[in-house]
């Protein structure tokens, strides 16, 4: 990751306040912790991480030109700084850099959906405003403060992307950010070695929603029950959306045809390749409207949205479809996709593909067997379960004696061939899980 610096005189101002160096702002040009990324004129910050320390990196950085190097380790050199902890000399330089900054800042966070909201909600806004955001899914706690060094003084909006691994991440965050508008995607089982249950996953996320001032806006989710029972009413403005009656921003199909929504008295014409995003576009729609758009310009700018690689983009190759939704997976966005799956109206045969579902704790082989009744619901018969979790599926399949044609796989090698071989023309194929899974590879082997 290296960020463009968009205010290099601020960035300067911030640097002497902080760390009391005082350097010309023409010798600043980007920052970043990836030494590989380094160019001529950066800020390099070192960090201490599972695989690789950035410490170790330090003399290749100043060959490079490294301008400044923050670091836990090191001051032998006019430009390197020492400090106690990285992380915090991140957050002490990001929090004084936005407290420069006048732009509006969207707060987005949700188990699911979350870097397509903000890209979507991106490639609306920035027709019409001077806009920065979070780069690719750089929503950690040290991806997220970096992003903020990419506002110019002119940018009238920031879209910052958090997100969580961990219990209290996103107070952490929202304190840097400062949000002025605030959304959650969605709650689901994410994370939860971490968060123990739903309850825990709902209260980590909230903190975004009480980090807004009283001037602030508030988007909920109403079609997801912890949403929905959030209490934020007295504290600042709130904006109801979801698919039901009686909200700021109500949708329904026209007809139940997936690409005409109506949002209130509005038609949004949905291109056929983003349909499967409804609860997404209503919410950058509802957004949207709260910052000045209309309709008109909503529906001239989805237009031409494409979605990002790996979030459920359509890849046709040789007479059929593939739906590439390997970015992550967690419970939620699964059932999501097999929903989604069910909904395409047509004779043409569908394919899942799953891989393991991760981080989902003491109960993750159950949550694993309960995607079989959202499966089966969906009229879907073939499945290739890839994984010792997903094995749970396969197993519970064959327990009920379903209909489906199942088949299981800890070769993915193996899996790739069979699937290539079981593909006909004008079949859908859907491939999904977890990050570590790797599930890309699968679709690297059959085109």
């Amino acid at each position: 990751m290296r960020i463009e610096i968009g205010n290099k005189e601020i960035f300067s101002r911030c640097i002497l306040k902080a760390f009391g160096i005082d350097i010309n702002k023409e010798s600043f040009n980007g920052i970043s912790f990836d030494s590989r990324k380094i160019k001529n004129g950066d800020v390099f910050i070192a960090f201490k991480g599972k695989k690789y320390n950035g410490h170790n990196y330090i003399d290749e950085c100043i060959s490079k030109g490294a301008t400044l190097i923050i670091n836990e380790t090191v001051d032998k050199h006019k430009n390197i700084i020492k400090v106690v902890s990285s992380n915090v000399a991140l957050k002490v330089l990001s929090k004084l850099y936005r407290s420069h900054m006048k732009c509006k800042v969207v707060g987005i966070t949700g188990s699911n959906g979350k870097t397509t909201t903000k890209e979507l909600l991106a490639h609306i806004l920035e027709s019409k405003f001077s806009i920065s955001y979070t780069k690719g899914n750089y929503n950690s706690t040290i991806g997220m403060p970096m992003s903020t060094f990419s506002i110019s003084s002119t940018d009238e909006i920031f879209i910052a992307e958090i997100g969580t691994n961990n219990k209290g991440e996103i107070k952490y965050l929202s304190d840097i950010a400062k949000p002025d508008l605030g959304v959650i995607t969605n709650i689901s089982e994410s994370h939860l070695i971490n968060f123990q249950n739903m309850n825990g996953v709902y209260k980590e996320k909230v903190e975004l929603l009480k980090s807004l001032r009283k001037d602030g806006i508030a988007f909920l989710n109403m079609d997801d029950p912890f949403i929905a029972s959030t209490s934020l009413y007295n504290k600042c403005k709130i904006i109801k959306y979801g698919f039901s009656d009686s909200l700021n921003y109500s949708a329904k199909y026209e007809n139940g045809n997936p690409s005409i929504m109506i949002i209130n008295e509005d038609t949004i014409n949905i291109p056929t390749s983003i349909n499967i995003l409804p609860l997404i576009i209503l919410t950058v729609f509802s957004i949207s409207l709260e910052l000045g758009f209309n309709a008109n310009d909503f529906n001239e700018r989805l237009s031409s949205f494409k979605i990002p690689s790996g979030r459920g983009n359509i890849i046709k190759h040789n007479d059929y479809m593939i739906i590439d939704d390997t970015y992550n997976a967690n419970f939620s966005s699964t059932v999501s996709g097999l929903d989604m799956i069910g909904k395409i109206k047509n004779s043409n045969r569908k394919l899942i593909v799953l891989g393991d579902m991760l981080e989902l704790g003491k109960d993750e082989k159950k949550i694993h067997r309960k995607l079989l009744k959202h499966i089966t619901q969906n009229g879907i018969s073939y499945i290739f379960t890839y994984g010792p979790l997903m094995y749970s599926l396969y197993l519970e399949s064959k327990r009920k004696n379903s209909q489906i044609d199942i088949k299981h796989y800890e070769d993915q090698k193996l899996l790739i061939l069979d699937l290539k071989e079981t593909i006909n023309t004008n079949d859908i194929v859907y491939i999904k899980g977890s990050r570590e899974m790797k599930m890309e590879k699968i679709i690297q082997g059959i085109v």
